[in-house]
């Protein structure tokens, strides 16, 4: 593939959303319209309750709960109080990059 296709690929038109090299701030994007549409405002800092986090990404609230509990998770998360919470960050990044 040379510079002129790699750039062609890069900037893909899908409808009405353009993919570029950044894709996770179209993650972020998407992520934080689909919270606006249940009703959820993350906190200062981009921190979502990891009830929502859990939803966002296709798991069941408890098993999030026990992998957190036993130093699994496969997210980094922020406690407040007894509560953990998520960064919108580190969601589209768990989102979007796969591990080898």
């Amino acid at each position: 593939m040379d510079r002129g296709q790699y750039e062609a690929w890069r900037s893909l038109s899908i409808g009405d959303r353009t993919i570029r090299g950044a894709v996770a701030l179209d993650v972020e994007q998407e992520i934080l319209s689909q919270l606006e549409a249940m009703g959820i405002k993350p906190l200062i800092g981009g921190l979502i309750p990891e009830n929502t986090t859990a939803e966002l990404l296709g798991y069941a609230p408890s098993y999030l709960r026990r992998l957190a509990a036993a130093g699994l998770g496969p997210l980094p998360f922020v406690r407040r109080g007894n509560r953990r919470f998520y960064k919108v960050g580190d969601i589209a990044t768990f989102a979007t990059e796969t591990v080898e």
